[in-house]
């Protein structure tokens, strides 16, 4: 992953057992669609609230089946 995309409010998301996530291979937001995709990225979340919002979105799009449970780190990170 390119340096500038590690901004420093990024979160990482354990399941339950406090083993890592990790989001489903994808090119979009990072690079071009057609290249390799990621496929090593953590599951995380934005503090900062319009990165979340961002962010969000874009688990939307991939489908990602830990969008639930970043939602629920996110509001407990939160509080």
């Amino acid at each position: 992953m390119a340096w500038f995309l590690d901004i420093a409010d990024k979160v990482d998301v354990v399941d339950r057992k406090g083993e890592k996530l990790f989001c489903p291979p994808h090119c979009f937001p990072h690079k071009i669609m057609f290249t390799k995709p990621i496929t090593d990225e953590p599951c995380h979340f934005r503090r900062a609230g319009w990165r979340m919002l961002h962010h969000l979105s874009f688990c939307f799009i991939l489908r990602c089946p830990y969008r639930r449970r970043m939602k629920e780190a996110y509001k407990k990170d939160s509080k």
